[in-house]
């Protein structure tokens, strides 16, 4: 795998559905108040660097959503304090802008300044990980269940998710082309919906069949999906449970198990 190569297929995934997505969500937008926190923000869109497509081992990491996902950067670029969701026919390179952002947020490796909450958490497993399997070379991809957020914490709008399921579902086709070995989904049971519309081309094992004992199906999921690499779902590291740190620790086992070769 190459990392060049990789991202010009990423690009040219998300240059092919970003125009209709910008006519529609430019349309929800317009319909909000003007200093609306409830209108949509920019998708998250992926980048790989060598480090992960020369890896051993891949992992893909789920969150639920961003929060005003590119907002600050593309506020400081354009000096404008009114942008939540930058259309292509406003700005052409901005699919680009969205990939480099990702690279400087995640791959740089700043995500991990956030100690607390979801990266205090994903660093936690990627060191009890490298612990486990020093010989493996592991590298992590960060992704969200909901592509596309709003402006302020919290889950956007159904009409903001439809239009993202509806114009812009490029989870799967992501996958495909980046290749992961496992994914991991710390998005919580509410969610469960929202994978399934994410992967609605594909067979899901059903509830019943997809209980990692001895949790409970709430507690902790194995998706079983078609023509995708094994994945787990289990609680938000923001959830607020006793002793979640079982989940965290059953995942990182059910990897050793798998990979540890």
């Amino acid at each position: 795998m190459n990392a060049n190569k990789t991202n010009n297929q990423l690009i040219q995934l998300y240059e092919k559905y970003y125009p209709v997505l910008s006519e529609k969500i430019v349309k929800f937008n317009k319909s909000m108040d003007l200093q609306s926190k409830q209108k949509a923000a920019n998708p998250l869109l992926l980048q790989v660097n060598d480090e992960y497509t020369n890896a051993d081992l891949k992992i893909m990491i789920f969150g639920q959503e961003a929060v005003d996902w590119g907002g600050t950067e593309l506020r400081e670029i354009k000096k404008t304090n009114e942008m939540y969701f930058v259309p292509i026919m406003q700005e052409k390179n901005i699919v680009n802008l969205l990939c480099q952002f990702y690279g400087g947020f995640f791959l740089s490796g700043k995500c991990y300044k956030y100690t607390r909450g979801f990266w205090g958490q994903m660093k936690k497993i990627k060191n009890q990980l490298a612990e486990k399997m020093p010989h493996k070379k592991t590298a992590y991809l960060y992704n969200n269940v909901l592509k596309i957020s709003k402006s302020e914490w919290g889950k956007p709008s159904r009409e903001i998710i439809d239009i993202e399921k509806t114009q812009f579902n490029v989870i799967e086709k992501e996958i495909q082309i980046v290749k992961p070995d496992v994914l991991l989904f710390f998005s919580g049971p509410n969610y469960d919906g929202e994978i399934e519309l994410t992967f609605k081309n594909s067979n899901i094992l059903k509830a019943e069949q997809s209980i990692v004992e001895p949790f409970k199906l709430r507690e902790f999921r194995k998706f079983d999906i078609a023509n995708m690499p094994p994945a787990f779902r289990t609680y938000h590291p923001n959830c607020r449970l006793k002793n979640k740190q079982r989940y965290y620790n059953t995942l990182v086992d059910k990897i050793c198990e798998m990979y540890n070769i």
